[in-house]
């Protein structure tokens, strides 16, 4: 059989030699197609201001904190975007770094640098806190069980969770970004950081027992939005805003009255 298959390759060299170059292409084109595993790389870097106010209206710090804020920094080159939030007795602007900035320590000095020449803030307006936030994917994921611990809760604790984002994205789900996002939304307000844990703990809970091996990630804001409803108030306007991505004042206007309108009833 061996025998027949080189004399035949030898008399047919041209169909042997389309041949080889046939498995050539196939082969180029698997290993150009062939899934590659990396290290992730950060997704978002932003700077966060933070201005408070003590006793000042919301009204109060929009005009006296968040639109001066925003004035200074409008001419540092590698922001991509500024929302603000005024609250009662506390400013926040958050500031969205494109992600091709190389140097994003350089975009923070010249937040900082703006910030501080700022003559006209408020008497009673206290210190500005600048800082960066970054947000991270986790490499990889190790679980341990005990050996007489109990299945079923250890089968929950380590099922993988793949979060669904907007075009089709997937990711694998990570408790730090909720903990980042929520810790930030309650930033100068009266929860500890007991509480955060709770709540961050309770929705990854929910999620581990949906059964679901794909959740939205609006599904996951939405839990996010509930859990900061019934912590604090500011913390969900704070987080609602930059979750719901207000572009007007009128969007932020009219969520604020809803949740003013839920407290009254």
């Amino acid at each position: 059989m061996t025998g027949n298959a080189v004399r035949w390759a030898i008399r047919n060299t041209p169909a042997m030699n389309m041949i080889v170059i046939g498995v050539l292409v196939v082969g180029s084109l698997c290993a150009y197609l062939l899934r590659r595993e990396v290290f992730p790389q950060f997704e978002l870097e932003i700077i966060l201001v933070a201005v408070p106010y003590p006793g000042a209206s919301p009204d109060e710090v929009e005009s006296g904190i968040c639109q001066k804020v925003e004035e200074a920094v409008r001419s540092v080159d590698g922001i991509k975007k500024v929302t603000s939030v005024a609250a009662e007795g506390m400013g926040n602007v958050v500031i969205e770094v494109r992600s091709d900035v190389p140097d994003v320590q350089r975009v923070l000095n010249e937040v900082k640098s703006q910030i501080d020449r700022i003559p006209s803030f408020p008497d009673l307006a206290e210190e500005p806190e600048v800082q960066q936030v970054t947000f991270r994917t986790k490499a990889i994921t190790v679980g341990i069980i005990q050996e007489n611990s109990d299945a079923q809760n250890a089968e929950l604790q380590l099922r993988e969770i793949t979060v669904v984002k907007s075009g089709e994205k997937r990711e694998p789900f990570d408790r730090s970004k909720i903990e980042q996002s929520v810790s930030l939304a309650c930033r100068k307000r009266p929860v500890s950081p007991e509480r955060i844990e709770r709540l961050v703990s309770g929705i990854q809970r929910q999620l581990e027992t949906l059964g679901d091996a794909e959740v939205e990630s609006r599904q996951i804001g939405e839990m996010v939005m509930e859990g900061l409803r019934q912590l604090d108030s500011v913390a969900y306007i704070r987080f609602a805003s930059v979750y719901r991505d207000f572009t007007e004042a009128r969007d932020f206007e009219e969520f604020a009255s809803s949740v003013r309108e839920v407290g009254h009833k």
